[in-house]
């Protein structure tokens, strides 16, 4: 297990091009956490992470992401345990906290998607509180059973953070779902979910998402790398189909190689 792992890191390394010696503490320091054999849960929790760093690696790939911003896991959070604790956070949202790759946003340039809102990193204890509350609902009951509550299910955390209003991406660890909601219009924005018929809240919980529309974890965020790949999600610039083809062009020239245009 710990030759996979240990191969797995080299070859994302390698791949968005990182210098080596920079997470080769990361590698050594793994310990004996990466020889446990990891429960089914935790086997989908670390596909979850794996996909998201597959979609930072295709803005690498689109030169929108600095690729020293990246920065991989596992992490060491026992400093946040209390913390996490006091939020009532699920373990498996915690456990999927420690090995979720993360964006430096200083180091990477960018603060955003664009389309999905902003990079999350949940090592910062604001952010990770402030995902209880994803979109800046009004707080009444700390109670999330109560019809007023304000906070989701503990299970259920953002991969994103809301930016400036559009939409944010929220995993439940026991269903193993995804939703894309947007803050305004209070409906999915996953594009292979459009169609479909919008069904009405049986809660008066803000933060209770089971009315939207969702899909299978993998399958979303797969299809969120091919919307990149394809060019039909302009990083920093929305769908494609959605925006004038001059700033297109002009988000085209700033962040994908110029072979790309050949």
């Amino acid at each position: 297990m710990r030759l996979r792992t240990l191969v797995f890191l080299v070859f994302t390394i390698a791949l968005v091009g990182l210098p080596l010696h920079r997470y080769r503490a990361s590698i050594i320091n793994a310990g004996p956490a990466i020889m446990v054999s990891l429960t089914s849960q935790q086997s989908r929790l670390q596909r979850v992470a794996d996909l998201m760093l597959d979609i930072y690696q295709e803005l690498v790939r689109m030169r929108y992401l600095h690729p020293a911003g990246i920065q991989l896991g596992p992490h060491n959070m026992t400093h946040l345990d209390e913390a996490y604790d006091e939020l009532e956070l699920d373990a498996s949202v915690k456990y999927l906290y420690s090995i979720l790759p993360y964006v430096d946003t200083f180091g990477s340039g960018q603060q955003s998607f664009s389309q999905l809102g902003e990079f999350a990193d949940f090592r910062d204890i604001d952010q990770a509180e402030q995902g209880r509350n994803p979109f800046y609902g009004s707080l009444s009951d700390p109670n999330f059973e109560d019809e007023e509550g304000p906070y989701m299910k503990p299970w259920v955390t953002p991969l994103t953070n809301l930016g400036n209003h559009g939409s944010v991406m929220l995993y439940d660890t026991r269903r193993h779902v995804i939703w894309i909601i947007d803050q305004e219009g209070w409906e999915t924005t996953d594009p292979a979910l459009e169609d479909h018929p919008r069904k009405e809240s049986e809660s008066l919980n803000m933060n209770s998402f089971e009315h939207i529309m969702h899909r299978p974890a993998e399958s979303v965020l797969r299809d969120i790398v091919q919307y990149y790949r394809s060019l039909e999600w302009i990083p920093g610039g929305g769908r494609k189909h959605r925006i004038g083809m001059g700033f297109l062009h002009s988000s085209l020239e700033r962040h994908i190689s110029p072979k790309w245009l050949a």
